[in-house]
């Protein structure tokens, strides 16, 4: 009788790693596309977030001041610049 000869399949030759491997790649490379496609878009939402939340806080400050105003009639240049004290010109 012949004697069977059988060699050990090294862990990198089965197809068991290799199916692993493929899924771990496709899922590198959808995550990777999903990133590509979301991280763009919601940049553009917060910015525009912030620009609505900043056009609102002016709008408000500035209601605030209107009614401040009105409220004394006449405002010395010290309590004008004590209202507007934290306002900066940035770009």
């Amino acid at each position: 009788m012949e004697k069977s000869s059988r060699k050990k399949v090294g862990f990198f030759s089965k197809i068991g790693f290799k199916m692993v491997l493929i899924i771990a790649l496709a899922g590198a490379v959808i995550s990777a596309v999903t990133m590509l496609m979301i991280v763009p878009r919601s940049t553009k939402q917060i910015e525009t977030l912030t620009k609505n939340e900043m056009t609102n806080l002016v709008q408000a400050y500035s209601t605030d001041l209107n009614d401040k105003l009105m409220e004394k009639r006449v405002l010395s240049y010290d309590g004008y610049a004590n209202i507007l004290r934290n306002v900066k010109i940035s770009d």
